[in-house]
């Protein structure tokens, strides 16, 4: 089962469907997480933890325990074009095989990416970076990618965008790549799982995806869209992204990507989504027999 009682949510029923735990590069165990998302005010969240699902069951228990309604997720890096694209599975099998090696192969991809990352910036750079030193900094328990942790502290980078700019320039092994947006999606719906992009604007600074890329993800098989998201500071960007879920018949979620304390703007709850302006749970395998107030 999704939730463990059947619920019909109303109009305050608040949600955030994207929260991140230590099990990823947040900085909240499970019982952190659950304190927070009850002191936001939400009745309704998911923790989407990038390629690991090792919290999932802790925290459902716990949110349980507290009267919260939790759906089981996890964030699955991927590629399309050459950009890193963030794709959400919802409501999956966390005990199928072929998503479990999916996540870890993923989880390998980045770790070998980031070793790269540490020999490009040693060889190139003249700050004082090491892989040796790094390898004993990522052992060290912190909230945070290890690698932006180490490079802002030796003045290599600091922020998501310039750590980008940084990897972009290592070169990447064709065998060694991030596993194609397609077949993540393909992998999550054989979990029994939806499919959602995650913040369609993440990957364009201030501005929105186009309806010709949105046509690609929908083509490939994508269910649904992050309608609502930190990455969106204008409403009209929600709006265009609901518009075309709604042309398309496709899920419209909403989520914080929240990190706790890692990311000073981004808050669990924030932006406020309302149970009834999303479709998510009624299009779940779980919740299909719920009238849910679909938003359409």
């Amino acid at each position: 089962m999704l939730f463990q009682k059947v619920i019909i949510g109303g109009k305050m029923d608040r949600l955030d469907f994207h929260i991140h735990t230590n099990a990823s590069d947040g900085s909240w165990n499970s019982e952190e997480t659950v304190k927070n998302v009850k002191e936001a005010g939400l009745k309704y969240f998911a923790i989407s933890d990038h390629d690991s699902i090792s919290n999932v069951k802790l925290t459902e228990y716990i949110a349980n325990k507290e009267g919260l309604n939790f759906i089981r997720a996890t964030e699955i890096c991927s590629k399309s074009f050459d950009k890193e694209i963030h794709i959400l599975g919802y409501d999956i099998d966390i005990d199928d095989i072929d998503l479990t090696y999916t996540m870890t192969k993923t989880r390998r991809v980045r770790q070998n990416r980031d070793t790269r990352i540490i020999k490009w910036v040693e060889k190139n750079y003249d700050n004082g970076v090491s892989l040796e030193e790094y390898n004993i900094y990522k052992m060290k328990e912190m909230a945070g990618l290890p690698i932006m942790n180490y490079l802002a502290q030796k003045g290599v980078c600091e922020g998501v965008e310039p750590f980008n700019e940084v990897k972009a320039q290592v070169p990447v092994p064709k065998d060694e790549d991030l596993i194609s947006s397609e077949e993540v999606i393909k992998v999550i719906k054989n979990a029994g799982g939806v499919a959602v992009l995650a913040h369609p604007s993440y990957y364009y600074p201030g501005n929105v995806m186009s309806e010709e890329m949105l046509n690609y993800y929908l083509d490939i098989g994508i269910d649904g869209l992050e309608c609502y998201s930190s990455y969106n500071p204008l409403k009209e960007q929600n709006k265009y992204y609901f518009e075309y879920c709604k042309k398309n018949d496709l899920i419209v979620s909403g989520g914080s990507d929240c990190h706790g304390s890692v990311y000073k703007t981004r808050f669990a709850g924030t932006p406020i989504v309302n149970l009834s302006d999303t479709n998510l749970l009624a299009r779940t395998r779980s919740y299909k027999h719920l009238q849910n107030n679909p938003c359409f």
